[in-house]
């Protein structure tokens, strides 16, 4: 599975600073638990467009994973019109939710416990659906 996969919450991309949350905090958080970020704040979120990044699929041991994605994914995004011009107009939060289970599956026999959608297929879908 790539880091792709497992950042599917932002396709787009996003901020390029270290996330603040202490590594050691995060690796002790409980399964379900969430703790809003600040990635990247350039005003008042009235003014501002405000993009939230959530994780799924990453377990408390997962999260300096997650911060590595966030960080990649949002350097590619900022290197892109109209992002590159409009990235101070952006204010970044990250979701650091925590999921029992790590990974993302299609396997409709291999389910796997995620802060944000449980299941994947046709009758358990989110929203979210795997290719044929």
């Amino acid at each position: 599975m790539t880091s792709l996969h497992r950042f599917a919450a932002v396709s787009a991309g996003v901020a390029c600073a270290v996330l603040s949350l202490p590594i050691a905090a995060a690796q002790n958080a409980a399964v379900g638990s969430a703790t809003v970020v600040p990635v990247q704040v350039t005003g008042d979120d009235a003014s501002r467009f405000t993009l939230v990044v959530l994780a799924d699929g990453y377990t408390a041991a997962d999260m300096p994973e997650f911060r590595r994605n966030l960080d990649k994914h949002l350097n590619i995004m900022w290197s892109l019109e109209p992002f590159r011009s409009y990235r101070n107009y952006f204010n970044v939060y990250a979701v650091e939710s925590v999921s029992q289970d790590s990974g993302l599956t299609c396997d409709p026999g291999l389910w796997k416990n995620r802060a944000w959608i449980r299941r994947y297929g046709r009758n358990y879908s989110t929203g979210t659906r795997c290719s044929a």
